[in-house]
């Protein structure tokens, strides 16, 4: 009679797990499923012209200011979740612009949870 109820428990510990393995896979999909893609007038902003020189590195993109003097003031930026970080080049082109030089710090997986040491 005791083997029969241990036997029941290891089984729900095993339906445990594998709920656990399907519930994880699930919400990866959802999670992937639900990035968000660079628009292409955002993949244009990464282009230099007269007013801002762009450089790309291995995990970081550099909007320098060009033809001023930069200001004391930089931004460091860490794109949101999911997000893919080509989608506010626009944006920092234009504090780029203002003077201030900005770096863009890329990711893995678009998470900065994944990317804590950059």
């Amino acid at each position: 009679m005791m083997a029969t109820g241990w036997v029941r428990l290891r089984d729900l510990g095993y339906y445990g797990v594998a709920g656990v393995i399907c519930g994880g896979i699930a919400i990866g999909i959802h999670f992937y499923r639900s990035r968000k893609d660079a628009l292409p007038r955002a993949k244009e902003a990464y282009r230099s012209d007269e007013k801002v020189h762009v450089v790309k590195k291995k995990n970081v993109t550099l909007f320098l200011p060009k033809g001023e003097e930069p200001k004391k003031v930089a931004l460091i930026f860490l794109p949101g979740a999911l997000t893919e970080s080509t989608s506010y080049a626009p944006a920092l082109r234009r504090i780029a612009q203002a003077g201030h030089p900005v770096a863009l710090v890329e990711m893995p997986f678009r998470m900065a949870l994944f990317g804590q040491s950059r």
